[in-house]
């Protein structure tokens, strides 16, 4: 083995070792990650539905301007 992989691995034995003697710290991180990925989906959410609220908005627009463009060609 490298002298590199060595060393990740002493880190890893490490970091284990301090989670293990840390249980809150690995719940309090499990919370967090919960909450941001619940602001994510929320986030996603609200572009999603304000994108489909636009582009009713401009279909409502485009129908009404083929609504006249029709009475126009009718009535010349």
């Amino acid at each position: 083995m490298s002298k590199d992989i060595l060393k990740e691995s002493k880190k890893d034995l490490e970091v284990h070792s301090w989670l293990n003697k840390n249980p809150n710290f690995v719940d309090k991180t499990k919370i967090l990650l919960a909450g941001i990925w619940t602001s994510v989906k929320a986030e996603v959410l609200i572009s999603i539905i304000r994108k489909k609220e636009l582009a009713n908005e401009y279909e409502e627009q485009i129908n009404k301007e083929l609504i006249e463009f029709k009475k126009n060609q009718k009535h010349p």
